[in-house]
């Protein structure tokens, strides 16, 4: 015989009631254009101007909740997508999981 230990290891993650219940979505900008980003539900209304964002560009929804985002671009800039961004596949619905960071990421271009 020999002398040998079995030892345990386990990963365990603590959720506080609030992230057990929600998650977020997030829009960061992509470009050097200027635009506006909104969610629907209401939640997320975010301006991109010279590749930083400014107003609520993070918000949080309740698990399930199914979240659009609108861009609109400014009048010397052209919308050209949202990057694919895993949480971002399609920003037109984003199924909100739990305790996850949805980060979406908006194209706007100078025309």
């Amino acid at each position: 015989g020999g002398v040998f230990s079995t030892e345990r290891h386990g990963i365990i993650t603590v959720w506080d009631a609030f992230h057990f219940a929600n998650g977020s979505v997030s829009v960061f900008p992509g470009g050097t254009g200027t635009g506006r980003v909104v969610s629907q539900p209401a939640g997320v209304d975010c301006l991109i101007a010279n590749g930083s964002g400014s107003g609520t560009c993070s918000a949080f929804f309740a698990v399930g909740t199914v979240v659009r985002l609108d861009a609109t671009p400014a009048a010397n800039s052209k919308f050209v997508g949202f990057a694919p961004k895993p949480g971002c596949i399609d920003a037109s619905k984003i199924t909100v999981a739990r305790g996850t960071d949805h980060a979406c990421q908006v194209g706007f271009l100078p025309k």
